[in-house]
């Protein structure tokens, strides 16, 4: 078993290709996404991150709102991969499989990724979707991998977060868009179907735990 380690960049740089642009390899202990690592997930529709900050949504549950950021250099979109409400601990380093139930814990305020029924987001009047202290099942979120044969959840590969308690997935688009105290940053919202790149997620900057597994 390997001990867990940190690798503080994303990506490692390898030899540049024919055309002068980098290449990246991520080495094998670092290919999964694990419990523990602190992660940025951007939305495979508009590249925007997964964000949340201490500013409260003025209407539904009045809880701390979680939007699209347009830039990958901003703290407050690191969440923090941790085990599902009351589903047995998740050990740092530990691989998350394809449909397991995690939680993601927003690094700088500590508070989770959380949804609700019955509470419409702001501008779309979907699901909201906040950021809560609980800890409550709101909080749980199951993984669905994109590649049919995937087994675990894979750095750079898109995946679906579907809330656990309505069904509902996580997502996000261009059309809503806040235009006051947090101007040019997307509404996140859940919603009821998946119809494309809207609800597709990719883990991108991180730090990064490794595989136990590997």
């Amino acid at each position: 078993m390997m001990t867990p380690v940190v690798l503080l960049a994303a990506l490692i740089a390898g030899p540049a290709d024919a055309a002068g642009s980098e290449s990246f390899v991520i080495e094998r202990e670092f290919e999964a996404v694990t419990c523990g690592s602190s992660v940025k997930l951007a939305s495979k529709s508009t590249g925007f991150r997964l964000h949340s900050h201490e500013v409260n949504y003025g209407t539904g549950s009045l809880q701390q709102s979680v939007t699209g950021f347009p830039r990958g250099d901003d703290p407050n979109s690191y969440f923090v991969v941790s085990g599902g409400f009351g589903e047995g601990d998740c050990a740092r380093g530990q691989p998350v499989r394809c449909g397991q139930t995690v939680r993601l814990q927003h690094l700088q305020t500590g508070k989770f990724l959380h949804s609700h029924g019955n509470i419409p987001s702001p501008l779309s009047g979907n699901q909201e979707v906040s950021a809560y202290a609980g800890p409550d099942s709101g909080d749980n979120w199951k993984v669905l991998c994109s590649a049919s044969r995937a087994r675990y959840w894979q750095r750079e590969q898109s995946v679906k977060l579907q809330h656990a308690d309505t069904g509902y997935f996580l997502g996000t688009s261009k059309r809503y868009q806040y235009q006051n105290v947090i101007t040019g940053q997307l509404e996140v919202s859940a919603r009821q179907a998946a119809r494309g790149d809207e609800e597709q997620w990719a883990v991108q900057e991180g730090i990064f735990f490794a595989s136990t597994e590997a």
